[in-house]
């Protein structure tokens, strides 16, 4: 909603440049200070012929959207609300007005019962009117900081007698359902008792510091169900149910929502990127054609590199722990583990490489069921070929099997034969 202020009202000292289009205007000296400023949201103002009714034709309508009190200029947008462009003259008249456009904002009320909330400073917006029952709450993530919520339910339990022997020597009883927090209230012979001090409480266990006399009298009030949708007090919360309907607090970003019976919500969050599962009469399927170019579909590690290193890459794990690339000139830079599965890794950085399953590089050729092995090479983008080495000394380490002109099953043999 537009700004407003009584008697903001100057007259014209500086008419703008051009003063039929020009937008800025100056009042006279100190006239400045009678109108609001824009830092608190634009308003509208009338420029009119001086000493004259506002006419259609000697007056213009435009919004002041910069203007600050401690000086006298305001900057402008011309020709609102249908007016026409008029040349502006020094000494004309210029007053913030209550235009039609002004009283417009107001009709955003439209039903019974529908609410104007401030959404931003001198802005309003409608908040339509909630169903039979539902009750106001405040919500900053709301567009108007307010929203239409269930009150919930709650249940009052009164004058219930909890069950255990009155005994002189059993100091736990029990009462038929879980509270809500802080509402149990315990009462021995009539006289209320002070949890800590007298006795404390867990789950539906009530156990008196001292066990209560043969013929005593307990009786407890407390209250069952929910405050509704106030028990999600922070973004992401998740409203679920166990005997209660519960909180399941937002999880770690990352962290996934899995089923899980023993929690008292049923649900939790884990970190799939750590969770284990036993693979009992599972399956663990891999998927044949990867969709695109540098992807795979299998085991992966995430180790460090040796060097710089592209997709497709295979390596040793080297003396410092790193992925190195492979040469099959000797035995010590040899025994292939892992698949450079990352479009490219920088040297000394950390990378996921397959350790075992399909990869898929658009640039190689090859012959479908042929066995691919190590390279003599050594170096990145040339760590494979379907032509075993021959040289002496050389090893022959079998990688896989190509599955397709652009795939391969990545499998390393850690069997390998030396030419001698």
């Amino acid at each position: 909603m537009y700004q407003r202020k009584n008697f903001a009202y100057g007259t014209v000292l500086t008419p703008p440049d051009p003063a039929a289009s020009g937008t800025s205007i100056i009042l006279n000296s100190g006239e400045g200070a009678r109108f609001p400023n824009t830092s608190g949201g634009t308003y509208v103002c009338v420029v009119k012929e001086a000493s004259l009714p506002a006419t259609p034709s000697n007056s213009e309508v435009v919004l002041v959207t910069t203007h600050d009190p401690a000086g006298d200029t305001f900057t402008v947008t011309r020709e609102q609300e249908g007016s026409s462009a008029r040349t502006v003259v020094i000494g004309d008249e210029f007053y913030l007005a209550p235009t039609d456009g002004v009283w417009d904002q107001l009709d955003v009320l439209t039903t019974k019962g529908d609410i104007l909330s401030q959404s931003a400073a001198g802005t309003y917006s409608r908040l339509a009117v909630g169903t039979n029952d539902q009750v106001l709450l405040a919500d900053s993530t709301a567009t108007s900081g307010i929203k239409w919520g269930s009150s919930g339910s709650v249940t009052l339990v009164r004058g219930e007698v909890p069950t255990g022997d009155v005994d002189s020597s059993n100091a736990d009883f029990t009462i038929a359902d879980t509270p809500v927090t802080d509402t149990l209230r315990v009462y021995l012979n009539g006289i209320r008792q002070k949890i800590t001090d007298d006795y404390t409480f867990t789950g539906t266990t009530i156990t008196f510091v001292t066990a209560p006399l043969t013929g005593d009298k307990i009786l407890v009030d407390y209250e069952i169900g929910t405050t509704g949708v106030n028990v999600l007090s922070t973004k992401g919360d998740i409203y679920t149910y166990d005997t209660n309907p519960q909180r399941l607090a937002v999880g770690t970003n990352g962290y996934a929502v899995v089923a899980d019976s023993a929690e008292a919500t049923g649900l939790k969050y884990v970190d799939l990127a750590t969770r284990t599962e036993t693979l009992s009469n599972k399956t663990y399927k891999l998927t044949a054609a990867p969709s695109s170019d540098h992807l795979v579909s299998g085991t992966t590690i995430s180790l460090v590199a040796n060097e710089n290193q592209a997709f497709g890459d295979v390596c040793y794990i080297n003396s410092s722990g790193e992925a190195q690339l492979i040469d099959a000139d000797a035995i010590a830079t040899m025994s292939a583990v892992v698949m450079c599965a990352d479009a490219t890794i920088s040297a000394d950085a950390t990378g996921n490489y397959l350790l075992y399953g399909i990869a898929r590089d658009d640039s190689w050729a090859w012959t479908v069921g042929g066995v691919i092995y190590g390279t003599v090479t050594g170096t990145s983008g040339n760590t494979l070929s379907q032509t075993a080495p021959t040289a002496t000394d050389d090893v022959v380490q079998i990688m896989g099997v190509a599955t397709h002109a652009d795939r391969m099953f990545f499998n390393p043999q850690l069997v390998q034969v030396e030419v001698v």
